[in-house]
């Protein structure tokens, strides 16, 4: 069971990390770097593609927290409680005695009783450090677009393909948000089956995908 949960917090660091590689080559190829360089990636052997999955690790665990505040910029703020206070106000006959503030004791009391439904919470968190990091990539490559066609690399033609990148960023990290929220509900519906009347009957840890 912990292998999964280590696979999915390989792929949140590891995808984005490699995608900001390739942003800082582009950076690179675009402020007169040598084109030589990235013929070597047409041509690598087991070691070297092994290492590059590290260091793409490794970056993208230290590119972490600025890509945790770009995804922040497009967040309700407290958004925990405007997700409880969404499950209250849908379920209004409920007494709902939990507080937004306590959700990391709650998943860390899922994990401890059903670590399987703890994965399944857990994924959506990987999914927002994804789709945060692939929204960041598509914004820098724009602005990496626009300063082809700015210095005359590229043909103005290409403007409208930046405009694209852009859109496409912003919907990437839009559904980043809609992940992190499916992350909380599915900690406080749980938390929530927990109390009674619920818990009475047993109904511990079911949830309904939300968006």
């Amino acid at each position: 069971m912990s292998i999964r949960i280590g696979i999915y917090d390989f792929f949140a660091f590891t995808v984005p990390g490699g995608l900001m590689l390739l942003i800082l080559l582009g950076v690179y190829g675009t402020f007169g770097g040598d084109p030589a360089l990235f013929l070597l990636f047409y041509d690598l052997g087991t070691f070297y593609i092994l290492l590059l999955i590290l260091l793409s690790y490794l970056t993208g665990f230290v590119a972490n927290p600025f890509l945790t505040k770009w995804g922040g910029l497009f967040e309700q703020k407290n958004m925990e409680q405007v997700v409880l206070d969404r499950i209250k106000s849908r379920n209004p006959a409920l007494d709902v005695r939990i507080e937004a503030k306590d959700w990391g004791i709650w998943f860390a009391t899922i994990r401890r009783e059903n670590l399987d439904l703890a994965i399944e919470i857990d994924r959506n968190m990987a999914v927002t450090k994804m789709l945060r990091g692939l929204s960041a990539f598509l914004f820098l490559a724009g602005i990496l677009l626009i300063a082809n066609i700015t210095t005359g690399r590229f043909s103005a033609w290409w403007l409208p393909a930046s405009l694209g990148l852009f859109i496409c960023s912003y919907a990437a990290v839009y559904e980043s948000v809609q992940s992190k929220k499916r992350f909380f509900y599915y900690i406080f519906e749980t938390a929530v089956s927990k109390q009674p009347p619920f818990s009475s009957t047993g109904g511990g840890g079911k949830h309904a995908d939300r968006k």
